[in-house]
């Protein structure tokens, strides 16, 4: 797992191009929340 959550966000921005706390602002934004997003990001939501 990750060491730390500064290391889990800066793999996160490398694969999202954004940061995971801006990632989910704009998930809990979306009406569709259900619908799987484009490209990788969908495979790297933080459970």
């Amino acid at each position: 797992g990750y060491t730390s959550e500064s290391a889990f966000s800066n793999a996160f921005k490398r694969v999202n191009g954004k940061s995971p706390m801006a990632y989910r602002a704009l998930l809990n934004g979306r009406k569709d929340f259900g619908q799987p997003l484009p490209g990788k990001a969908a495979d790297a939501v933080p459970a």
